[in-house]
């Protein structure tokens, strides 16, 4: 399972009105790593819904 990182918002120099080319790579790099980091995790919650519903399924089928 895919573990989130609290994404890294401060700049390199905060004396700058705008971030630095560095800092953009690197917040568009966390930025694609946590979007991958989403897909996966909405890919597991769709499997465990699915399970969840065949097992919820099997168990009434039991009774």
């Amino acid at each position: 399972m895919a573990v989130l990182f609290p994404l890294h918002l401060e700049l390199t120099h905060p004396s700058h009105q705008s971030p630095t080319p560095q800092d953009t790579n690197r917040l568009k790099h966390e930025l694609a790593q946590y979007s991958g980091e989403v897909a996966s995790l909405k890919g597991d919650n769709l499997k465990l819904y699915e399970k969840i519903k065949f097992l919820q399924s099997y168990q009434g089928q039991k009774q």
